[in-house]
């Protein structure tokens, strides 16, 4: 707030000392309106210049045809750059959000706008494959040994939807990695459950497979939409491996103020859904399926429904739409 307060007091003498030197439309002023709040400063500035003196002399009626740029009363100069400034700080936040590692989500090259892969998905060569699979652990299991093997293996690009190679996590400053070299393949078709402990590292692995977390070694190969083969790298084709997904979190994501019906508008429309009888078809099915049909039960918002209504509608969430990919972190939790 103190930076804000700086800003608009040094914004409002430089607009001030350029309005009475009439130097308004110099290119230094104007090129100060790449700060937002110069630029506003400086249209208000203007148009309380306009307005004239105390008794309401020597003012200026401003209308289209003279706030333009290249005059006393340049309005339009400052609209403009606050038009720039819209698309440039839109643009910038975008970027930094897809580049820093900052909050949830897979990072991006600081230039992947220059690589092709960015533009045109392409399939994970086998040498990509090797790299990422790893050699069991020591004391590890037979039949988890057998799975690591058949998952690295050549065939099972031809038969298995998701595949994880070799993922590893260690969240910063925590003593021990989450996650430690977790190899497995769920078939096209299959229901996979992933069993452990408390702590063993379950919502990690599933957060990982979302695109909530990157990993700190290892990748996730998923089956590419209407491919027999090709598969998408979860570090670079995020979107359009999350476009064909549904998720449903530990913890229920829901909003207060919406009821389920509305709920599953928005996850339905997300997913392609027309707009029309193939949306209400598709709404009325899965609330039906998870028993919040009733018509006292549609009309009520998300925030009177009970724990085990508001799993229902999570697991719904995660379905209308039919995507391929589903992934649920223990869907039965509160439930009877």
């Amino acid at each position: 707030a103190f930076i804000v307060q700086i800003c608009g007091l040094t914004a409002y003498i430089l607009t001030d000392n350029a309005i009475n030197t009439d130097s308004s439309t110099d290119t230094d002023l104007v090129l100060s309106g790449l700060f937002p709040i110069y630029a506003f400063t400086n249209a208000l500035q203007i148009l309380a210049a306009a307005t004239g003196d105390a008794n309401g002399a020597n003012g200026v009626r401003l209308t289209l045809g003279n706030i333009g740029t290249g005059i006393f009363q340049p309005v339009g100069n400052t609209m403009w750059m606050l038009a720039f400034d819209f698309v440039l700080y839109t643009g910038l936040f975008v970027y930094c959000d897809m580049v820093l590692p900052i909050g949830p989500g897979v990072k991006y090259h600081p230039l992947f706008f220059l690589q092709r892969s960015f533009w045109r998905p392409e399939s994970v060569g086998m040498s990509a494959q090797e790299a990422y699979a790893k050699p069991p652990e020591r004391g590890e299991a037979a039949d988890v040994s057998a799975e690591r093997a058949r998952v690295a293996d050549g065939e099972a690009r031809e038969t298995d939807q998701v595949r994880c190679l070799g993922l590893r996590k260690q969240y910063p400053n925590a003593p021990t990695p989450a996650v430690v070299n977790v190899q497995f393949g769920i078939r096209h078709r299959e229901c996979f459950g992933l069993l452990g402990s408390n702590g063993a590292g379950k919502s990690t692995t599933i957060h990982i497979l979302c695109g909530l977390h990157a990993p700190t070694e290892g990748t996730v190969l998923v089956r590419a939409p209407g491919s027999a083969s090709a598969e998408l790298d979860i570090r670079k084709d995020l979107s359009t491996i999350q476009s064909a997904m549904g998720v449903c979190p530990q913890d229920n994501l829901l909003w207060d103020d919406l009821t389920g019906d509305q709920h599953l508008q928005f996850y339905g429309r997300l997913r392609g859904l027309k707009e029309g009888k193939v949306l209400k078809r598709h709404i009325a099915y899965w609330l039906k399926r998870v028993n919040l049909a009733t018509r006292s039960t549609k009309s009520k918002p998300s925030r009177a429904y009970s724990g085990g209504m508001k799993r229902r509608l999570s697991v719904a969430c995660s379905l209308v739409g039919n995507p391929r990919l589903v992934y649920l972190d223990e869907p039965s939790t509160g439930l009877d």
